[in-house]
C-alpha cells in the first residue's frame, strides 16, 4: 500500500501532538507558584511591557504558614492596580478609531515646541516599551491652526510641528534610544486626534512604536515589516509630509 494509502492519519496525528503540547503546557502551567503564573499572564496581556513583580524582592520567597515568620505581603487593591495599568503605555486609538497602536502623547504648551514637566513624564513612560527593543519608533508632530505670534521663531504651523518632532527625538536620543530607530513625520494641522478635537487644538506630538524593524537589525532586510501581536494598524496612515 506504500504510496497508495491517504495520509488523512497524518492530519489527526498533528492534530494529536498540538493537543498534547497544549495539555502538557497547561499542566506545567498549574503547577508553577503564583508569581510565574502573573508574568505568564502579563506577557499575554501586553508583551511590550516591562514586567514587575507586584512583591518585588519578596516574590521568591515562601507564603506564610503555620511553621514560618513570614509577613503577608500588602495586598493591592483594584484601585491601585488601575492607576498602574494607566501610567503604562498602551493602545492609542486615533483618528476615526480605526487606527491602533502603541504609544503615547506627548502635549506642547500653546505655540511652544519646548517639553515641559509633562511632556517629559509622558516620554519616560515610553522608555521602559521601546528601550531595547529592534522596532522603528515615529515621532508625529502636530500643531494647532491659532495663528502664531508676530515674533515667532516659526515660519508657520508646519516648522512649529517639526520643531517639536526634534525637542522629543532629542529626549530620546539622550535616553539611549539610538538614532537609526527614530523617524520623523508631520502631521501638521490636519489630523486631530479624534473627531471631537478642535482643528485649533492639537498641542502635541505622537511617539509610536511601529511594526518594522530597522535595516541595521541581523534580522531585516532593508524596511521589513515585523509582524506584531499587540500593535495592529487598521488602517493605512495619512501620508507623511
Amino acid at each position: 500500500m506504500a504510496g497508495k494509502g491517504g495520509g488523512a492519519w497524518k492530519v489527526a496525528y498533528a492534530d494529536f501532538v498540538t493537543a498534547m503540547m497544549a495539555f502538557f503546557m497547561v499542566m506545567w502551567l498549574t503547577s508553577q507558584n503564583d508569581s510565574v503564573k502573573e508574568a505568564v499572564a502579563h506577557t499575554f496581556q501586553d508583551p511590550f511591557a516591562v514586567y514587575v513583580p507586584q512583591d518585588g524582592a519578596n516574590s521568591n520567597k515562601p507564603k506564610p504558614g503555620p511553621t514560618t515568620n513570614v509577613p503577608v505581603p500588602k495586598q493591592v487593591d483594584d484601585k491601585d492596580k488601575k492607576a498602574r495599568r494607566t501610567r503604562r503605555p498602551t493602545l492609542l486609538v486615533t483618528g476615526d478609531g480605526t487606527q491602533t497602536r502603541i504609544g503615547v502623547i506627548v502635549p506642547f504648551a500653546p505655540h511652544s515646541a519646548e517639553l515641559d514637566e509633562a511632556a517629559r513624564v509622558a516620554l519616560e513612560r515610553l522608555l521602559p516599551t521601546i528601550q531595547g527593543k529592534p522596532q522603528k519608533v515615529e515621532i508625529r508632530g502636530h500643531a494647532s491652526r491659532r495663528p502664531l505670534a508676530a515674533d515667532s521663531p516659526y515660519a508657520d504651523p508646519w516648522a512649529l510641528a517639526y520643531a517639536r518632532c526634534q525637542s522629543a527625538r532629542a529626549f530620546l536620543e539622550e535616553h539611549g534610544i539610538a538614532p537609526e530607530r527614530i523617524r520623523l513625520s508631520q502631521g501638521g494641522v490636519y489630523e486631530p486626534l479624534d473627531s471631537a478635537q478642535s482643528l485649533d487644538d492639537q498641542e502635541r506630538v505622537e511617539v509610536n512604536l511601529l511594526n518594522e524593524m530597522t535595516a541595521s537589525h541581523p534580522g531585516a532586510i532593508g524596511e521589513e515589516q515585523l509582524s506584531s501581536p499587540v500593535a495592529v494598524s487598521t488602517a493605512s496612515p495619512a501620508a507623511e509630509r
